[in-house]
């Protein structure tokens, strides 16, 4: 994982991160999100891995 990772940085390392995750666990999907609002009632896609390509960022 930090081979895949070490040479990014900003958006692309989260994009390397996550990517890294869905192979290490063997999984298809796997994202990363933060907190969007104060009261942490909602949260925003930084990366969402879908198998083979990249999802737009979501939000829920």
């Amino acid at each position: 994982m930090v081979e895949g990772s070490a040479a990014a940085a900003g958006m692309e390392y989260f994009r390397a991160s996550v990517r890294s995750i869905a192979n290490v666990l063997q999984v298809k999907y796997a994202l990363l999100v933060e907190c969007s609002n104060a009261t942490q009632h909602r949260v925003r896609s930084l990366a969402f891995w879908t198998g083979n390509s990249w999802s737009e960022p979501i939000c829920l």
